[in-house]
């Protein structure tokens, strides 16, 4: 079964909070495709606790390559946690 690994680029953190400018890079190291991943990531407020989550769906990651994709814009947090939620190979 095929394993990815994510990692974010340095995205804006505004001043009273919000996060702009995301972006996750989804690899997969592994020997197989994936045809369909779904990364689950959540804005997280100061103490910790999550203001919000999106669901983002990146498709068709050849084996060994990666993608990068755009991850909306957020008005509360000031940072981010992310996690695979989903793969479909």
């Amino acid at each position: 079964k095929p394993s990815l690994r994510l990692s974010a680029n340095k995205y804006n953190v505004g001043f009273l909070g919000g996060i702009s400018n995301l972006e996750l890079s989804v690899s997969n190291p592994s020997a197989q495709e994936v045809s369909k991943a779904l990364v689950e990531v959540e804005y997280l407020r100061p103490n910790g606790k999550v203001v919000d989550s999106h669901t983002v769906t990146v498709s068709g990651i050849a084996p060994g390559s990666s993608k990068t994709v755009s991850v909306p814009d957020n008005k509360r947090g000031v940072s981010v946690r992310y996690k695979v939620v989903k793969i479909e190979s």
